[in-house]
């Protein structure tokens, strides 16, 4: 009688800790979370370069040649499957400010527990050993959609040249872009 109440109780106890413990690692396989960021006003005039010279001519007849920088995209890249599904575009704009932003569009990856945005040393990311240098710029905000991220003052974008979906609880990437600059800016 006694060893059958234990293995009740140690049934018990592996449900109340299985289940919460399951649920954390399963769920995000079937829940989606999708993210509609706009892009910043300040940089939607990067988006469309001929309505950028057009306004950029009317104010050089009416300004000084000197003044703030324009806004600009300065890197790109293609997010490409690591460990899991992934696809979308990666952005890097300047704002006027010197300020950098990241931008996901029509971005999609898999979902998986606790899922983080890296910027990463490595050229190319096929593997956990290639995130070893990195810099965490927060939480993915949802696994499909638009959605932005700013990058630390002072970020070296010469020096961080990929864009990797990690996963913190099982250290595994997910997805990743490498960003390549955009000649002309």
């Amino acid at each position: 009688m006694r060893q059958r109440r234990i293995w009740l109780i140690l049934a018990l106890l592996l449900v109340a800790i299985g289940l919460p413990i399951g649920w954390y690692l399963l769920s995000p396989l079937f829940i989606e979370r999708v993210v509609s960021e706009e892009l910043p006003p300040a940089l939607k005039e990067a988006m469309a370069p001929a309505m950028k010279e057009a306004a950029a001519k009317q104010k050089a007849m009416a300004e000084p040649m000197s003044g703030p920088a324009k806004p600009a995209l300065v890197a790109r890249g293609e997010f490409m499957p690591v460990a899991h599904e992934g696809r979308g575009r990666a952005l890097v704009y300047r704002a006027g400010t010197g300020e950098l932003l990241l931008r996901f569009e029509e971005f999609y990856v898999l979902n998986g527990p606790d899922l983080r945005v890296y910027m990463v040393r490595a050229p190319v990311v096929k593997s956990r050993a290639d995130v070893r240098d990195y810099i965490e710029l927060g939480k993915l905000k949802g696994n499909r959609g638009d959605q932005n991220y700013p990058l630390p003052p002072g970020f070296d974008l010469t020096a961080y040249r990929s864009v990797v979906i990690w996963c913190h609880p099982f250290g595994v990437a997910f997805a990743s872009a490498s960003l390549a600059p955009v000649t002309g800016s």
